[in-house]
């Protein structure tokens, strides 16, 4: 039987065709929601700021640029790199805001947390910035984490104001 079936000619090329015509416009409407919806979605992590008004984009602050990003503050560096290492009184030195309160064992319980959480941090990776209202500066990173089963990488954005973080996501 699958002799036979072999032994058939292709098709032409006006059948194709006309299979095609018949069969693209379902395909388009099953793939059209899930386009949408991925659209909707990175536009509005990555630029969702830039269109409310909330937020000024600035080099850098996609992967996807080919300008080099402007360096943050050195102080906003170090942060990042002591909130990979751990270093509790680092951090506890530059919080404010709804983090004032912390004090160094409070926030050393917190990066313990983390370090339990996601593993060990390997590296600290600078995107670029985001200019917000009154003021605030929102520094976007990528912390790298390793354990003894895989790696993985988590963004965190640090929210400053008057030199110190008012605010981590």
């Amino acid at each position: 039987m699958d002799d036979l079936l072999l032994a058939l000619p292709a098709p032409r090329l006006e059948t194709r065709i006309r299979w095609w015509l018949r069969s693209a416009p379902a395909r388009l409407g099953r793939a059209l929601p899930r386009i949408a919806v991925s659209t909707l979605l990175l536009s509005g992590l990555f630029w969702g700021g830039y269109f409310t008004g909330s937020g000024m984009l600035e080099a850098g602050a996609l992967p996807v640029t080919f300008v080099q990003p402007d360096s943050p503050p050195d102080w906003v560096r170090s942060f990042s790199t002591a909130f990979c290492r751990g270093d509790a009184a680092f951090i506890a030195a530059h919080l404010a805001g709804r983090y004032a309160g912390l004090d160094e064992p409070a926030v050393q319980v917190q990066l313990d947390s983390m370090h339990v959480n996601a593993g060990d941090c390997v590296g600290s990776r600078y995107l670029g910035a985001l200019a917000g209202p009154e003021g605030a500066r929102q520094y976007i990173y990528v912390l790298d984490f390793a354990n003894s089963s895989e790696r993985r990488s988590v963004w965190f954005v640090f929210t400053t104001m008057a030199g110190r973080v008012v605010n981590i996501e």
